[in-house]
């Protein structure tokens, strides 16, 4: 797996049909590159104080809030971190009305097990504040702490974000990711060469990076023979990363943009 930080710049990117645009078609072009399983965008992640319709709202200092992960996501992406639906349906696009979907840590965590189904979230999105259905929970996805408790995430669709300017894109390939990196510098250069794609690795070499401090301590304590590695199957994920341009400005202490995370795919069952 492959992933890339891509944030658009210049004045032909000013507003969201023409940031939209862009991505869907980076993700057509993609998806249709010899090797590609699959292709999707994720903005994330935004750490928030999640409302649920018609439950009492936060204390104004927000202590003891319940909070979570929100990712702008295609339908995609998905696809490409392995994910499992568990109940209801796949989010799409283009969807009518404003959905979203959940983990099984979200369910959990904040609904104490019952269903989510048919139950919605009130979010404080910059600029556009909106209430969303939830359709579907999806397994979680380990991140950088293999050995953390996930926190409870919700997904929404990219199209219904309040922001499309900068994203992640992530493909799925089969067998060795090292060479789909010319063709997808390529892909992304042909759609408008001013955006071009740089710093492509593994989402496996992310992680392996970020777990690398522990597994010195392990080896200077334990003195262990080899190193902690990662383990590859068959199929890997990888990240593109382009020129990266401010993120649009917080409305409210109940929000922060948190650090980019490094995703450790669950590849138990794909959806279709």
């Amino acid at each position: 797996m492959r992933s890339s930080s891509c944030s658009l710049t210049g004045p032909a990117y000013r507003d969201r049909p023409s940031q939209i645009a862009y991505f869907e078609e980076a993700l057509n072009r993609l998806e249709r590159i010899h090797g590609v399983v699959a292709a999707g965008t994720v903005f994330s992640p935004m750490r928030g104080v999640i409302q649920m319709e018609g439950a009492p709202p936060p204390p104004p200092n927000l202590v003891g809030a319940q909070r979570g992960i929100y990712s702008s996501v295609s339908s995609g992406y998905f696809r490409v971190m392995g994910m499992r639906l568990l109940q209801g349906r796949w989010m799409k696009d283009n969807e009518p009305s404003e959905v979203m979907m959940v983990n099984e840590t979200f369910v959990r965590r904040i609904l104490g097990g019952a269903s989510p189904l048919g139950k919605s979230i009130h979010i404080q999105f910059p600029q556009r504040p909106t209430t969303a259905a939830i359709v579907g929970v999806v397994s979680d996805v380990k991140y950088s702490k293999l050995d953390a408790e996930p926190d409870p995430e919700i997904y929404f669709p990219y199209r219904q974000s309040f922001y499309n300017g900068a994203s992640d894109v992530v493909v799925r390939v089969s067998g060795d990711p090292s060479p789909i990196a010319p063709a997808v510098r390529k892909t992304i250069a042909g759609i408008d060469p001013s955006q071009v794609a740089f710093a492509m690795e593994t989402l496996e070499s992310s992680l392996a990076r970020t777990i690398a401090p522990r597994r010195f301590n392990l080896s200077c304590s334990e003195r262990l023979p080899k190193a902690l590695c990662c383990l590859r199957s068959s199929e890997s994920t990888a990240r593109f990363r382009m020129p990266s341009r401010s993120a649009p400005t917080r409305s409210a202490s109940a929000w922060r943009w948190a650090p980019a995370r490094e995703q450790s795919p669950d590849r138990k069952q794909l959806p279709p």
